[in-house]
């Protein structure tokens, strides 16, 4: 795939139709951060003689009582694109969300294919390390060569994973305490207790899976991926 067609696919995928503000400051926001990524996971996928994706989605509306629908709707459209190129494909989602996945790969005709893998619960935040939560999944899934993070709800700052952005006294000032490390809707709400914490498959990626490579597709800021770019680039725009 030439380098103009993927500059073209990522010109659209890229327009905030939902006015986030993802260009607010047109020099410096959350598309220039990251102006090569697309093109770089679209190639790494072609190009691995061998590719085992888990697709990682869900993100809890509390207002609702279940999980928004962008992502898995996302989640089922990429798992298809994978599945008729021959790419084992698993989905990895909250017991909340998995029902919708269910009817999403049936409805595609990916149900004999693409898995769903229901994910460790809620409750597992703060009892299970990278590794422990990485062979709980892995277990279900069998090695995995990409992770992709779909609208998938990540956990903020703290204060030690802003060091060397000179930005850690304006976050201490900004955000409470009690909000730093946890998962948050665009309106603040902590949703820690309803998601799975499967930003953990990512941290063990970086930490032991060294033959993993992880992708993170978000639009607000607060999805798994989103930490690449600066907070303050984030704070700025969104």
């Amino acid at each position: 795939m030439s380098d103009d067609l993927l500059a073209r696919i990522r010109a659209i995928i890229q327009e905030d139709v939902g006015n986030r503000g993802l260009r607010t400051d047109p020099d410096d926001n959350l598309i220039t951060a990251c102006a090569d990524d697309f093109a770089a996971a679209c190639k790494h996928l072609a190009h691995h003689p061998q590719p085992a994706v888990g697709i990682v989605t869900g993100f809890y509306i509390p207002a609702e009582r279940c999980g928004e629908t962008d992502g898995p709707l996302g989640a089922v459209f990429l798992a298809r694109a994978l599945a008729a190129l021959g790419i084992k494909t698993w989905l990895l989602v909250d017991a909340f969300v998995a029902p919708a996945l269910e009817a999403g790969i049936g409805i595609a005709g990916l149900r004999k294919t693409v898995p769903v893998v229901t994910l460790p619960s809620a409750a597992a935040f703060e009892t299970l390390s990278p590794e422990i939560y990485w062979d709980e999944v892995s277990a279900r899934t069998g090695p995995l060569t990409h992770l992709v993070a779909i609208e998938r709800a990540g956990p903020s700052h703290t204060p030690e994973s802003l060091e060397g952005q000179g930005t850690r006294r304006a976050y201490e000032e900004a955000v409470p305490g009690e909000h730093h490390d946890r998962y948050h809707t665009m309106r603040g709400i902590d949703i820690t207790p309803h998601m799975s914490p499967a930003h953990l498959l990512f941290e063990a990626a970086a930490r032991k899976q060294a033959g993993v490579t992880t992708i993170g597709i978000g639009d607000g800021g607060n999805e798994i991926g989103m930490g690449k770019i600066a907070w303050e680039v984030i704070k700025r725009n969104v």
